[in-house]
């Protein structure tokens, strides 16, 4: 099992934009087509043609379906792209989500931080960067004695009070004082973390923090059966709203109506494959687009113990059409669904055993020019830790 965001129908990664950068880009894509659509791409082409939507003519170039529930539309100008995504519409009594299908200079980052640890090394170490899935889950500790799932569930699930969404499970070790909960939507997590005055249960102040598989519980999270559980460190500007994943929130409870989406969608996570198949078996297969409908490949990571892999690709567009088709590795039949990632975010694994937050931000800071760190999260080692960068990068190429 994975860590991402596996479905581009029951999520909402991207949110709705009304106040939209100043993109080039002439794509949107369109999610939660209703489920009697038919594929059809020249319905689709006329819906958003229809000057009756808009208020005046807009002139569609392209549309890929990518599976009955999603589409790629593409406009003759960019400043049509922006009308449409400013719009809320309606297909079919179904509420669409159309969102720019933005290709910026950020989405090279991990590309950019792999090959600058490819070509320099830090104390004779060369650093092994991989990219992270966005978390959809918060740990909650310090819980009273007395809490229940249902006081967890029912308040994490109301926003006003919690500034939190809809529950999708709760994992509980209330004996050793905390528990995991898990959202619909991976920007509650946000919200929630940066919620001004804090959260209380059974009136008692409790303590949040994102929960990432990676880095596991985070420091100050006093559990009696989880002592040799990676935990991450609070820096001291975690609780700032720039110091936490995604975007900024504009009021107590954030606002998602300014956001720049932070989500990478060009990697997929294949299960079902044998032992037998390597990673350059991995890479030959899903860079053929005649066999997968893939292309160039950026990254391949291999976890044979959890019998996961997640390929990440140049383009978004070949992850996409690889995920809508079917496929046979070895004789085995693959599952292969989207995985993912944050732009902004880098993890960082084996790390040598005296390196310091300020010497990785540095060698960061010189080896990736244009970039900016954030933030620097290490495990309780001090091998593993997440680098989360400035939304404003500008990444210059590596010389």
């Amino acid at each position: 099992m994975g860590y991402g965001l596996y479905s581009h129908t029951d999520q909402e990664p991207y949110p709705s934009l009304r106040k939209l950068p100043e993109i080039d880009n002439k794509a949107v894509i369109v999610k939660n087509l209703p489920a009697s659509y038919t594929g059809d791409s020249e319905h689709l082409q006329l819906f958003f043609e229809s000057k009756k939507r808009v208020g005046r003519e807009l002139d569609v170039q392209d549309v890929q379906i990518v599976n009955n529930a999603e589409a790629v539309v593409t406009f003759k100008t960019a400043e049509d792209a922006r009308e449409v995504v400013s719009r809320i519409h309606k297909l079919s009594d179904c509420d669409l989500t159309v969102v720019p299908f933005i290709t910026s200079k950020v989405e090279v980052l991990f590309e950019k931080v792999r090959d600058a640890c490819t070509k320099h090394a830090i104390d004779g170490h060369h650093l092994k960067p991989k990219s992270i899935p966005v978390t959809t889950s918060i740990t909650v500790f310090e819980l009273p004695e007395d809490v229940t799932n249902d006081h967890v569930w029912y308040y994490f699930e109301n926003k006003k009070r919690s500034c939190g969404g809809d529950v999708l499970n709760i994992d509980e070790h209330f004996e050793d004082g905390y528990c995991i909960v898990s959202f619909k939507q991976a920007s509650v997590v946000q919200r929630v973390c940066s919620k001004r005055g804090g959260h209380s249960l059974c009136e008692v102040a409790v303590q949040v923090a994102p929960y990432n598989h990676f880095l596991g519980l985070p420091f100050g999270c006093d559990v009696s059966s989880h002592r040799d559980a990676a935990v991450i460190t609070l820096g001291k500007h975690f609780y700032d709203t720039q110091a936490v994943q995604y975007t900024e929130p504009s009021a107590a409870c954030g606002s998602e109506d300014n956001a720049i989406d932070q989500y990478c969608y060009n990697s997929v996570e294949v299960t079902g494959f044998t032992d037998d198949v390597t990673n350059d078996t991995f890479r030959y297969y899903f860079e053929n687009k005649r066999k997968s409908g893939g292309g160039d490949i950026l990254d391949v990571q291999v976890n044979r113990e959890e019998g996961v892999a997640h390929i990440m690709f140049k383009e978004e567009s070949d992850a996409m059409e690889v995920v809508s088709r079917t496929h046979k590795l070895n004789d085995c039949d693959l599952t292969v669904v989207p995985f993912i990632t944050s732009k902004l975010e880098v993890l960082f694994e084996d790390l040598p055993y005296n390196i310091t937050e300020d010497s990785l931000e540095n060698y960061i800071g010189a080896k990736v020019r244009g970039s900016e760190v954030c933030k620097v999260t290490f495990n309780q080692n001090r091998d593993k830790a997440v680098v989360l960068f400035a939304e404003n990068i500008d990444i210059e190429p590596i010389t």
